[in-house]
């Protein structure tokens, strides 16, 4: 009688988890229609507008409220790079004689 009972609730378990499984899939999958009539079944929702206007035809994601940059981005010359590399260093070394 306690290795039916076992073997029972192991049974359970499986289709539990075999129906769990199919929560996620698509409408293609084996079990989803099983899983739909249990009930345990993700249904399919569709997107809302603010997603479908913010996804290109390619599927690429763009973010709502920002736009992509607009050009080129300025290159400094060798002069401007040293200026800012010593104003860096200048900063660093600051930075070190105030925490000791």
């Amino acid at each position: 009688m306690r290795i039916c009972a076992n073997l029972r609730c192991f049974s359970s378990l499986l289709l539990v988890l075999a129906l769990a499984g199919c929560q996620s899939a698509g409408p293609d999958m084996m079990f989803h229609g099983l899983a739909e009539k249990a009930g345990m079944a993700t249904p399919e929702v569709e997107a809302k507008d603010f997603v479908k206007n913010h996804h290109t035809a390619d599927g690429k994601y763009m973010a709502v409220g920002v736009t992509p940059s607009a050009g080129k981005i300025a290159i400094r010359d060798p002069k401007g790079v040293t200026n800012l590399q010593q104003e860096l260093e200048g900063a660093q070394k600051k930075a070190e004689e105030s925490a000791k």
